[in-house]
């Protein structure tokens, strides 16, 4: 067991395993699950007594559950398991308020689950077991009558094992057993006391071997490269014993090795004695007995079998190989013909005159190519013949650069080559060679990082750290094995053992972000001085700034060394911020100017008179909040209230002041957009003073829920990194993220178990969850959810991720249908009579609660335009992208690649969209709006009519909140007939029709306007999205869809794919992603259901999924795809194929998984794999080539290698990217790789069609 206990740490979450008092109960199907005892991640282990020849023994474990963390308390029961043969049950059970063992327990039963978990526990009573296993302080709190049914078979003669010290809140527990003195021989160095109680034994375990304890936060010098695979052997082989013998189910045989030393200088080795004695309690011999040697590090040995043994009793002496200065290990295992009979393990070293003291590094870390540089210190006699080896290894031993030193001196300075093909994780052997033959091994204190940023590849991002020390790099390899490849939140440090599991870190950076309260204010506030609160200051003020810049950074740099995706800012801050501070409203002037040019251009847009930019002035309103006695109560709300320009939008709470000449829309809009250039010029310092030490930094923040309240493009400009949360909310900024970020930009999402594929499918190339806990069960499995995610995910993590949303990734296809977004636009939307038409944010900018008036979340969250557009467009077949106003003044918008233009209440348009807007349409574009279009001019200036009303051929007549009526529409749109039966529909009332035409009306309110102008077309639907029929939704008319996918293909775009069920009928609640990855070549993902097709959107996964997927999240749906052109189809995953050129192929989709498809117009063959040179010596770099007859584009191959025994080498696995049909990669050859002859095997992930090649390694 690990020598240091678990921290006492203090986390603000609550896991699942709670006590029932905090939570409602879980259902009995968690119960189980939480309690289950599956092992899909065997590790390193020794089969002690497995299988036992007497039979397994029937063994129940009441295992001590931490509330608060999950410590993987059932991982010792696995781990037994795969040591002994035990025929296991579980009960989670956790210590509670209470006077333990009192006759009534106060606070309920102690058990995992309550009444439901208390009523599982005595089910599994009902059947006598072997032997009952505890692990901490909670038989007090069980269920008395299920400690009572416990203690009565202990009686009867089952064993009960205490594999912890008791305590006195055990004392009443431990007056009723019988001290039986001396422990016997079988538990032979334990720390033991022994009872007895009826015909049972009881057994508390106090104390482990030295041999049998670790600390994974101090490893020793070869534990920090290879492990604690003996130490955990050891410990849980100590268990075992303990467990055996209360069960009365010891060995019947009794083994031994008698070693005449403990320690022997290497030379005299083999003059040493070795015995292995045995001796049966019955007449039976061992049929045999298996011996071997083993090391920490180097040295170990391959087992041997003894055989012919004769009798019951007798003895075998053993010849020691001549072994490498170190500690080792011998164990033997007696078997007969039924299973284990017996085993003994014992410790020895090995010394040497001549000796390594240390070894040292000039540094722990550096870049792939950078001299790895250090120092070795000997000590002894050096002769004439002796070597001295300095080595760069990885985590399997293997040699990846050395140095040699012929008849070294005491100190010895080494430098080693690193190479980009090197894992991140090395660590620095010294050996001393003598005669042809290692000596002794000696390893740096540290390992040594190759900086791994990954910043080019696909990613899955893990928030916090576990508890549970005793696993902590078994636990981390799981998770890198399933996907993960960055940590987050890790308190502060990289432990060596993720570096060592491949993982590189996002450090959780303190950064002088603040986060917006739950409740209250969502907007900076400032104190009774002005200055930005919740932060560390004014974002502005020098030299204040930089000195706490570099300060923060600074701590991050052993970070840095290991390998960094990105640093982040925060989790959960807001992404925009100013304050009163002089400093701050300085750089608001200048940035003022800036923006506007000269002070004339800014008192046009305000209609203002001020001389210079300078006069400028915050707005403070000392006559609001009258109601606070005190004016320090007042002062930080009314500069708060300045801050954010509150008295240009309207008048402050209680203010007497305020007149409507006050109303400024352009002054808040300016204001507001300032807070988030502010936000992320802050960001940009951030990450400049970060390149300062790591050149390459990318900043950002996560766990943002701004849905599109923000200025997504400002950000983006000038951060390298953000991740909204998943869902509908964080899904719809990266609808504009993917669509405007820069190559090589890091963007995804927060997300759980349902929103994996959809994160996917909106482009992110970086994954999160939160957090690691939650991932896995007590017993260190994957929870079922993620089991499903990672099942259906591991072809992205083995490299289709990175081909299609990596850097530089593949192209995102849509149908030319574009969106436009602003800032000012979402602003101007939450004012006025604008919240009716649509809700941007759940939250009020300046209220103190979420909601003035309650609502059911359902309602709030879907009355949202933005997002009913992606589900209708979506479920007619087709997919959209994004542009910004930013985009547009900047003139990076290509509008001729567009044939859709999407206004979804879009209030504010300025001179750069409308002249953009009215060319599109003049040139034979389309542009669609629901609501408001135009109504505010630039900033959000007033302004009689709208900016476009005589584009859509109508007049806007004021404003007026939205009206609920009955509408139908019926006539012919371009050259089609549109017929969309009644239905409530959310109009604006105050419209007129000048020269468009109307083909509907809602009451007497005119809709779907229609104005054909130049070569194109303007529609005014005048409804909001959200209140149109969720075209998503599987059952019902299809006249809404029918008059949605018409509007689109008047205009050009149509659905590039049909999707349909087994009947012949569309299916709508599927949609299909496409990437192209080389000219016609194309991967499409097939995926739903859609977000907001269930009751509740933003909840859990629901179970079973609506329609077409009610049948369950695992069963598959038929869906037939139909191609415009013929196509070479393949399935993904399953290696299905179409028989040549095709127009439909069938296949079916499961509940939020992609179904994978590629379609080609030219055949799809498979990888040949040719090595450069049949054979590679050790220490040199294999040269490997791939070619795929006529491929153009792009195409994901993975590389696997099995050695001569036909074992696989994880080391060699990698992704390898072919373009254009050809690709080449070198696998370095470690200077110890195993001789012999390997195979090498490469795997297309498009076809599933494989290519191997051998080559010799000599």
């Amino acid at each position: 067991m690990p020598s240091r206990p678990v921290h006492a740490v203090a986390i603000a979450m609550t896991l699942s395993l709670l006590s029932t008092a905090a939570i409602a109960q879980p259902s009995p199907e968690s119960i189980e699950l939480a309690n289950s005892l599956g092992n899909d991640f065997p590790t390193p282990h020794t089969r002690w007594a497995t299988p036992l020849s007497g039979g397994n023994v029937r063994t129940l474990f009441i295992v001590h559950q931490n509330p608060n963390i999950n410590g993987l308390p059932l991982r010792h029961v696995v781990e037994l398991q795969q040591r002994f043969d035990l025929a296991c049950d579980a009960v989670l059970a956790m210590t509670a308020k209470g006077k333990t063992y009192a006759i009534t327990y106060q606070g309920g039963a102690g058990v995992y689950g309550g009444e439901t978990g208390a009523k599982r526990l005595a089910r599994l009573l009902e059947k006598p077991y072997d032997c009952y296993v505890v692990t901490g302080p909670v038989m007090g709190h069980l269920p008395e009558k299920s400690r009572k049914a416990i203690l009565k078979e202990v009686e009867r003669g089952a064993g009960l094992a205490l594999l912890y010290k008791p305590g006195k809140e055990d004392s009443p527990l431990l007056k009723r057993f019988t001290d039986l003195g001396e422990p016997p021989a079988v538990l032979a160095g334990l720390q033991v006391k022994c009872f007895q109680m009826g015909k049972g034994r009881i057994v508390s375990v106090e104390r482990y071997p030295t041999d049998a304890t670790w600390d994974v936060y101090r490893p020793n010098l070869e534990q920090r490269i290879f492990g604690f695979n003996i130490c955990r052997d050891l410990y849980y082989e100590a268990q075992g014993r303990a467990i055996l013998w209360a069960a009365d189910r010891e060995p019947g045989l009794a083994v031994d090795i008698n070693l005449g030393f403990r320690s022997s200088l290497r030379d005299e080795l083999a003059s040493q004695t070795v015995k292995v004695t045995w001796d049966s309690e019955t007449d039976k011999a061992p049929s045999q007995i298996r011996y071997r040697v083993r090391s920490e590090a180097r040295g170990s040995q391959e087992p041997a079998v003894l055989t012919d043994l004769g009798t019951s009793k007798g003895e075998r002496q053993l010849r020691l190989p001549t072994l490498p200065a170190g500690s080792y290990w011998i164990d033997a295992i007696a078997r007969d013909d039924k299973g284990v009979t017996g085993w003994a393990v014992k410790r020895f070293n090995v010394t040497t005159e001549l000796r390594i003291a240390k070894v040292s590094l000039e540094r722990e870390s550096g870049e792939a190519g950078d001299p790895i540089r250090g120092e070795v210190d000997i000590t002894g006699p050096v002769g004439e013949n002796t070597l001295l080896r300095v080595h760069a290894i990885d985590r399997f031993g293997r040699v990846l650069a050395r140095q040699e030193f012929p008849t070294p001196k005491s100190r010895v300075d080494f430098s080693l080559s690193s190479k980009p093909s090197m894992p991140g994780y090395l660590g620095i052997e010294a050996v001393i060679v003598q005669g042809g033959q290692d000596t002794c091994y000696r390893y740096c204190q540290n390992s040594y990082s190759i900086t791994q940023r990954k910043h080019d590849r696909w990613n899955f991002l893990v928030w916090g750290r576990l508890y549970a020390s005793p696993f902590l790099e078994v636990a981390d390899d799981l998770l890198a094995a399933n996907g993960v490849t960055s940590r987050m939140e890790t308190s502060g440090v990289p432990w060596w053992y993720m570096t060592r599991a491949g993982m590189n870190y996002t450090p959780y950076c303190a950064s002088g972000l603040y986060r917006l309260p739950d409740m209250g204010p969502q907007e900076p506030t400032v104190n009774e001085h002005g200055t930005l609160e919740r932060a560390d200051g004014c974002w502005n003020h020098e030299p204040a700034v930089s000195l706490r810049l570099d300060k923060w950074l600074g701590s991050e740099r052993d970070f840095r060394g290991r390998g960094v995706l990105a640093y982040s800012m925060g989790d959960e801050v807001a992404v925009m911020g100013s304050c009163l501070h002089p400093s701050c409203w300085k750089v608001y002037q200048q940035w003022l100017q800036s923006e506007y040019g000269s002070i004339k251009e800014l008192n046009n847009s305000w209609g203002t008179a001020f001389s210079n930019f300078s006069k400028i002035q915050p707005i403070v309103d000392e006559t609001s909040i009258p109601w606070y006695p005190k004016r320090s109560q007042r002062i930080p709300w009314q500069l708060t209230w300045a801050n954010n320009e509150h008295s240009s939008r309207g008048p402050t709470s209680g203010s007497t002041a305020w007149k409507d000449t006050w109303r400024n829309y352009p002054r808040y809009i300016d204001r507001r957009s300032f807070q988030y250039w502010n936000f992320a010029n802050y960001c940009k310092r951030f990450r400049d003073t970060a390149r300062m030490m790591d050149p390459h930094a990318r900043c950002g923040v996560e766990g943002s829920d701004i849905y599109l309240d923000a200025d997504i493009d400002v950000i983006v400009r000038n951060t390298g990194w953000w991740m909204p949360y998943g869902g509908e909310n964080g899904g719809t900024t990266n609808e504009v993220i993917r669509s405007i970020a820069p190559k090589g930009y890091l963007y995804g999402n927060f997300m759980g178990g349902p929103t994996f594929w959809s994160c996917i499918l909106r482009g992110a190339n970086t994954v999160g969850r939160w957090r690691v806990d939650n991932m896995l069960t007590p017993a260190m499995q994957l929870q079922p959810a993620l089991k499903r995610m990672v099942q259906s995910g591991r072809i992205i993590f083995d490299g289709l991720g990175t081909l299609l949303n990596g850097n530089p990734g593949s192209e995102m296809l849509d149908e030319g249908i574009v969106m436009l977004h602003s800032m000012s636009s979402v602003k101007m939307a939450k004012i006025g009579d604008g919240p009716s038409y649509g809700i941007f944010r759940w939250r009020k900018d300046d209220g103190r609660t979420r909601s003035n008036t309650p609502q059911p979340q359902f309602h709030v969250v879907n009355r949202r335009s933005h997002r009913a557009w992606h589900r209708n467009i979506r479920a007619s077949g087709m997919q959209f992208r994004y542009t910004t106003d930013g985009q547009i003044k900047r003139g990076e918008f290509d509008a001729s690649q567009a044939k859709v233009l999407v206004l979804s209440q879009y209030e504010v348009i300025g001179p750069d969209e409308e002249k953009l807007i009215r060319n599109f349409v003049a040139a034979g574009g389309t542009v669609i709006a629901d609501v408001r279009p135009g109504i505010y001019g630039a900033r959000g200036k007033l302004r009689t009519g709208g900016v476009l009303d005589d584009l859509f051929g109508v007049k806007h007549t004021g404003s007026a909140p939205v009206s609920e009526k009955t509408g139908s529409i019926k006539g012919i749109l371009g050259r089609s007939p549109v017929n969309l039966k009644r239905r409530t529909l959310f109009v604006n009332p105050n419209l007129s029709i000048t020269t468009g035409k109307a083909l509907g009306k809602a009451g007497d309110t005119p809709i779907c306007i229609v104005n054909q102008t130049g070569r194109g077309r303007a529609v005014l639907l005048n409804f909001t999205m959200w209140s149109y029929a969720k075209l998503a939704v599987h059952e019902g008319n299809d006249d809404a869809g029918a008059f949605f996918r018409t509007l689109f293909a008047e205009a050009g775009a149509t659905p590039p794919l049909g999707l349909e069920d087994s009947t012949g009928r569309r299916h709508r609640n599927i949609e299909a992603m496409r990437w192209r990855t080389g000219h016609g070549t194309q991967v499409i993902a097939l995926h739903g259901p859609t977000l907001g097709t269930w009751p509740e959107p933003n909840g859990g996964t629901p179970d079973p999924p609506p329609e077409p997927f009610s049948r369950g999240l695992d069963t598959g749906v038929p869906v037939v795809v139909r191609f415009a052109e013929p196509r070479y189809v393949h399935e993904l995953r399953t290696g299905r194929h179409s028989d040549g050129l095709t127009r439909t192929f069938k296949t079916s989709a499961t509940a939020f998984t992609a179904t994978l498809l590629v379609a080609s117009s030219r055949p799809l063959h498979a990888p040949i794999l040719s090595v450069v040179t049949d054979s590679v010596r050790r220490g040199e770099a294999l040269g490997i080539r791939v070619a795929i007859p006529r491929a153009r584009g792009k195409r994901v191959l993975t590389i696997q290698a099995t050695d001569p025994e036909g074992k696989t080498a994880p080391w060699f696995k990698t992704s390898l990217i072919v373009q254009d049909g050809r690709a080449e990669l070198k696998m370095p050859i470690a200077w110890n790789e195993s001789a012999g002859k390997w195979k090498l095997t490469a795997t297309d992930l498009f076809t599933t069609r494989t290519s191997t090649a051998s080559v010799q390694i000599k």
